[in-house]
């Protein structure tokens, strides 16, 4: 399901840029959308994946810093 996400939300950028009528119609049109639309779908998994892996460093530092505390809990 999450593919097919990502490839709609690609294509919504690529059709509002204007970037599907820019070759013309036909074959040429279908071919050059699918390889702008698999590249940016590419370049997207690519950026995500290097988000999740950031935040997911920084939450193992935050629990590493909070289990050498003792909290108070009363």
């Amino acid at each position: 399901m999450e593919i097919y996400l990502s490839h709609m939300a690609v294509f919504r950028v690529v059709e509002k840029l204007g970037l599907t009528k820019a070759v013309g119609a036909g074959w040429l049109q279908y071919f050059t959308t699918v390889v702008v639309v698999l590249a940016g779908t590419t370049v997207f998994a690519v950026v995500v994946k290097m988000i999740i892996e950031k935040v997911t460093k920084v939450v193992k530092i935050g629990e590493q810093y909070c289990a050498g505390r003792k909290i108070n809990s009363k």
